[in-house]
């Protein structure tokens, strides 16, 4: 027995030799309970691959469990157990409805079981066998039954704005149809239809905020129109010579929205008021996307280059970035930057393109657009990005490096900040693949909250290109994510925010 602890304890540190060696000189049995020590001893210190089978894991898991209702049960004695017989107990609740979360687990296997809650007689159901820690469970469960679907087609990027009192999600399909639903139910509210010509086109609907109402900037294939929010009514329409590829406005009180066309490669500027084009230029490239101020705008090409064009349609600066992604606005207490995903990573450019502060290499390029937020009440400290492998990515704008990285991403076109679970930290929420979108808690990454498809729906439904989301009130204080698939617009609710 002692030659076998000798040769394990020599594997591990080569340096030990000389104190193994002497141990042969030991009576037997201080011999081998020396070298018991010393191996232990020895495993511990060092980082040896004899040690990782043994270790616990450092990373917890949580479990989902849904049970069927029982007639006149509002509430269950739920438990949770390490054996079959449940002499390891290692949750006993009573939970209100028909699921609950547990979080906190070390993966393995585990048995659970439900019974009426009522005075705590009820029989227990039979024990069920589950292994936790196979994929990420939300932590917070999705409120049932709530949220809305509708008909309208693929809609790119829905939009919301304040109507009255209302709040309406709007948004355009491929085929030139505007739709205003109302963001409780996902009723019409109205509905314009374009002349369509069989032919799908990317399109954009873009509120713009005004102190004489809300006005709709539509972009579609070559038509470009203001719309009244409250009742869709056309105040003017503009037709252009080539292919509709970029819009943008200013976010406030907009005096002109900024339009890209592809074949011919044009910018042109467009006056809110009356819908008469203000100046056209010439692009060296096709463009990809746009950024506006109402002072000057950002031009991002198909060759990755960016270009800063004054509001007078004067082209000031072009800087070769290899730009992957739309320029985000930062703004935080020493100024304002833009931040841009490229081929190398995640690059912070002045608003003149006139230098770049810094840029960090990711191990993904960046694509789609980048959101900016930070905790509730504070500057712009954080962006999430998704990237190139179809992950979340949460980068510190201060430290300048990435916090986390997440998966499952894969229809995705730009995250969002809310605050999900009530602790005062922007999470961030995505399109998701498979479901219909997820959250991730902020501080570090964890899977709060997803959407899922019904089975039924989800061999039906699929999401023709990259989504994105828009956040909106619904009333009674419900917060609903709404995106689309190529059914229409679909509304879910996210959990509660805690009192």
């Amino acid at each position: 027995m002692l030659r076998p602890l000798l040769k394990i304890a020599r594997r591990v540190s080569e340096r030990d030799n000389r104190v193994c060696a002497a141990l042969l000189h030991l009576r037997p049995p201080l011999k081998i309970a020396c070298c018991l020590y010393l191996v232990f001893v020895l495993l511990l210190a060092s980082k040896s691959p004899l040690l990782a089978f043994a270790a616990p894991s450092q990373e917890k898991a949580a479990v989902k469990l849904s049970w069927a209702e029982r007639r006149g049960v509002a509430r269950y004695r739920l438990q949770l157990a390490r054996d079959a017989r449940f002499r390891d107990i290692i949750f006993d609740r009573v939970v209100s409805g028909t699921e609950h979360v547990i979080a906190d687990l070390e993966p393995g296997d585990y048995y659970w079981r439900v019974a009426p809650a009522e005075y705590e007689t009820g029989r227990f159901s039979t024990p069920t066998r589950i292994k936790i820690g196979d994929r990420p469970v939300p932590l917070l469960l999705a409120p049932h039954h709530s949220g809305w679907r509708t008909l309208t087609g693929w809609i790119a990027a829905p939009k919301f704005v304040r109507a009255g009192d209302s709040t309406l999600v709007v948004g355009t399909n491929q085929k030139g149809v505007t739709y205003a639903l109302d963001a409780r139910t996902g009723t019409a509210r109205w509905v314009v239809r374009l002349d369509f010509d069989g032919s799908a086109a990317d399109a954009w609907t873009l509120p713009i905020r005004a102190t004489d109402g809300p006005p709709l900037i539509v972009a579609w294939n070559r038509a470009l129109l203001l719309l009244d929010a409250m009742t869709g009514r056309e105040k003017w329409r503009a037709s252009l010579s080539a292919r509709i590829v970029a819009v943008a406005v200013a976010n406030d009180n907009a005096s002109s929205v900024l339009v890209a066309t592809a074949g011919p490669a044009m910018l042109a500027s467009f006056d809110v008021a009356t819908g008469r084009a203000r100046w056209r230029a010439a692009l060296r490239a096709e463009p990809r996307a746009l950024w506006c101020d109402g002072a000057s705008a950002v031009v991002v090409l198909d060759d990755g280059s960016a270009e800063h064009w004054t509001d007078q349609g004067q082209r000031k600066r072009a800087l070769a970035l290899q730009a992957t992604t739309a320029p985000a606005l930062v703004e935080t207490r020493d100024g304002r930057y833009f931040l841009v995903g490229t081929v190398r990573g995640l690059a912070a450019v002045s608003l003149d393109l006139a230098r770049v502060f810094w840029e960090v290499p990711l191990s993904a390029a960046p694509r789609g657009e980048i959101a900016v937020g930070g905790a509730i009440g504070t500057e712009e400290s954080k962006a999430a990005l998704i990237d190139r492998e179809n992950r979340v990515v949460l980068f510190d704008l201060v430290a300048r490096r990435v916090e986390w990285r997440r998966g499952g991403a894969s229809d995705a076109h730009a995250p969002l900040f809310a605050d999900v679970d009530g602790d005062g930290e922007a999470d961030v929420i995505a399109a998701a693949g498979p479901a219909f979108a997820a959250a991730w808690r902020r501080r570090d990454g964890a899977l709060l909250w997803q959407a899922e498809e019904s089975a039924t729906l989800a061999e039906i439904v699929r999401t023709p290109a990259e989504r994105s989301l828009a956040l909106v009130e619904g009333g009674d204080g419900v917060r609903y994510v709404v995106a689309s698939d190529d059914v229409g617009l679909r509304a879910a609710a996210l959990p509660p925010q805690p009192r």
